[in-house]
C-alpha cells in the first residue's frame, strides 16, 4: 500500500469494515486504520451474539449489498448455525462473535486494493481550506503522515471530528449506559428459556438486594447462546469511565457464575469469555443534517437516502435503564447521506454509531446491521468524490 492511499477509513468496526470493502471494490486504494489489535469493533469486542438491524419487522433484509453478503458469509462459515432469529418483536441474526471477527478479517484480506493497519491511531487531521489534506498515523513502528484525498470517520466516537475541534461535534446528550457481556458454558438451555429465565433473573435481583452479589449485576439480562449449553449475560454499566471498571466487572461475573451454580440447570456453569466494555454512544459528529427522533418515529423519507433502518429506539439511560420504543409493523425510516457528511469539509464522511443524529435517533440507528449499510453508502459517496476531485 502506498504511503498515501486515496481513502483512509478510521475505525475497524462494522461501519469501517463496510466502507473499506466497498470503496476498494469501487477501485479506490484504501487503508483501514484500527487503534485496537484486531478489527471487529463492538460486535466482536463486546461479544454481541445477536446481530441487530439487518431485518425489517417481517424478517426480510432491509438493506441489500454488503449486508446480504455478510449474512451469507456468516451462514456458510458457521455451517448454518448463524441464522435469523425472532427476538420479541424484532428479528436478529444469531452468530458467534468470535466467528464474526474471523469472517470479516478473512474478507478484508481478499481485497487487493485494501490494506489494514491495526494497532494504529489516526490523529491530528490537517485542514487546508475546505478539505483535510493529511492525517497522522501512529503505531508501535512509529509515526507517518498519510495524505489521502478522502477520509471516513467510523471510530464510533467521532475521533477525527473531535480532533478538528468541538464545533465539529453535536452537543452531548444524557449519559448512556455501556454494556458488559459474560459468556457462560455448562448451562441447561431450559433454565434460560421462558418462564424459568424470569425466575433466574428474580433470583439475581434478590442476591443483589441482599448484598451477596455486586450491584453491577442488578438487572442482568440472560439469553440463550449459539451452542446448546451456552448462555450470554448482559450487564448495564452506568459509569464505564471509572478506574478499574473492567476488573470490577470481571470479578462480579465470576461471583455471579459461582452463585448461579447453586441453581437447577446451572450446576456445571463456567465463565468461558468476558467482553470488553461496549460503549453505545461516545460522541456524535456534526453533519450536514442531524437525524431526529421525529424522523425515526414518523418513518421519514429523504431524496439522498443512504440506507434504511427499522430497529426500535433502544435507549440505555445511565440512571433510568433501558427503554424500548418500537416502530409500527412494516415501518422503517431513511438515513440521509447528509447525516453522514461533514458539514463544512468536502472530503470527510462519518459512518456508524457516531453519525450526525439526536441521541434517541442514534439509539435506533447505531445497530450493527445499519452500521454496515451506512459504511457502504459513504464508500459510494467518497468514491464518487474521488472520481471528480483533482489529484494532489
Amino acid at each position: 500500500m502506498p504511503e498515501s492511499p486515496d481513502l483512509v477509513v478510521c475505525g475497524g468496526g462494522a461501519a469501517g469494515i463496510a466502507a473499506a470493502l466497498a470503496a476498494a471494490r469501487l477501485g479506490a486504494r484504501v487503508e483501514l486504520v484500527e487503534a485496537g489489535e484486531r478489527v471487529g469493533g463492538t460486535m466482536a469486542g463486546a461479544l454481541l451474539h445477536t446481530l441487530a438491524g439487518l431485518y425489517d419487522s417481517a424478517g426480510d433484509l432491509i438493506n441489500a449489498g454488503l449486508v446480504a453478503e455478510l449474512v451469507d458469509r456468516l451462514s456458510r462459515a458457521s455451517g448454518g448455525a448463524a441464522t435469523r432469529r425472532r427476538m420479541g418483536r424484532v428479528f436478529v441474526q444469531s452468530v458467534d462473535p468470535n466467528l464474526y471477527r474471523e469472517v470479516v478479517e478473512a474478507w478484508l484480506v481478499e481485497e487487493p486494493k485494501l490494506a489494514v493497519s491495526v494497532g494504529t491511531l489516526a490523529s491530528r487531521p490537517r485542514r487546508s481550506g475546505s478539505r483535510i489534506d493529511a492525517v497522522l498515523l501512529t503505531s508501535s513502528a512509529g509515526e507517518r503522515t498519510a495524505t489521502p484525498r478522502a477520509i471516513v470517520d467510523a471510530t464510533g466516537e467521532a475521533a477525527v471530528f473531535r480532533a478538528l475541534g468541538p464545533e465539529y461535534l453535536l452537543p452531548p446528550g444524557p449519559a448512556v449506559a455501556a454494556g458488559f457481556v459474560i459468556r457462560l458454558r455448562g448451562v441447561d438451555k431450559a433454565a434460560i428459556k421462558f418462564p424459568r429465565n424470569v425466575g433466574v433473573a428474580r433470583e439475581i435481583r434478590q442476591w443483589v438486594a441482599r448484598g451477596t452479589l455486586p450491584a453491577d449485576c442488578d438487572g442482568a439480562w440472560l439469553d440463550v447462546g449459539i451452542y446448546e449449553d451456552e448462555a450470554f449475560v448482559k450487564l448495564a454499566v452506568k459509569r464505564p469511565d471509572e478506574p478499574h471498571t473492567h476488573e470490577r466487572l470481571s470479578a462480579a461475573a465470576r461471583e455471579l457464575a459461582r452463585q448461579l451454580s447453586a441453581l437447577e440447570g446451572f450446576e456445571a456453569v463456567t465463565v468461558s469469555q468476558l467482553s470488553a466494555i461496549g460503549f453505545r454512544e461516545n460522541g456524535r459528529a456534526r453533519g450536514e443534517y442531524c437525524l431526529t427522533e421525529a424522523d425515526v418515529r414518523t418513518g421519514a423519507r429523504f431524496e439522498d437516502v443512504a440506507c434504511r433502518c427499522a430497529w426500535p429506539i433502544e435507549h440505555w439511560d445511565a440512571e433510568r435503564g433501558l427503554t424500548l420504543e418500537y416502530l409500527e409493523d412494516g415501518a422503517s425510516y431513511d438515513i440521509p447521506l447528509r447525516a453522514l457528511k461533514a458539514a463544512s469539509i468536502e472530503n470527510l464522511w462519518v459512518a456508524g454509531k457516531c453519525l450526525s443524529a439526536e441521541p434517541r435517533a442514534q439509539a435506533s440507528a447505531r445497530c450493527v446491521g445499519t452500521c454496515w449499510a451506512m459504511g457502504e453508502a459513504v464508500a459510494r459517496a467518497a468514491s464518487a468524490f474521488l472520481e471528480s476531485a483533482p489529484l494532489h
